[in-house]
């Protein structure tokens, strides 16, 4: 899940990964994977007549500042992680591109640095 609190709302992915090992080097992977994602967003538009809750633009029409719609895409993913032999943790980096089909009809790229704890 990611928060896009920026925009007032949220997303959850699922991805389904595929990891191989790195060549010539222990502990490390490389993966990629393919998924989708579902948001819900309720903002406010910043920089607008926030009293009025909209503008007129030079044609005449009516434009609100706020919004209200839902999500729905695809995600793809490709990382790398590193496994420590000493501790029960992974260190990982990662991008993941997605593009909505239905709501904003963005397309972007998350990233992220990853610690995870590995139970044996």
């Amino acid at each position: 899940m990611s928060s896009d609190w920026g925009y007032g709302g949220f997303r959850f992915t699922g991805l389904y990964e595929i990891h191989k090992p790195f060549p010539d080097v222990t502990g490390l992977d490389w993966f990629y994977g393919i998924g989708a994602h579902v948001g819900s967003y309720n903002g406010h538009y910043y920089g607008y007549d926030n009293h009025n809750n909209g503008y007129w633009d030079n044609h005449g029409n009516w434009h609100p500042n706020t919004y209200h719609y839902t999500t729905l895409g695809l995600d793809l993913i490709l990382g790398l992680e590193y496994q420590f032999n000493e501790v029960p943790f992974t260190i990982g980096l990662d991008i993941k591109p997605y593009l909505d089909l239905i709501g904003r009809g963005e397309h972007f790229a998350d990233g992220a640095i990853t610690l995870r704890y590995i139970i044996k």
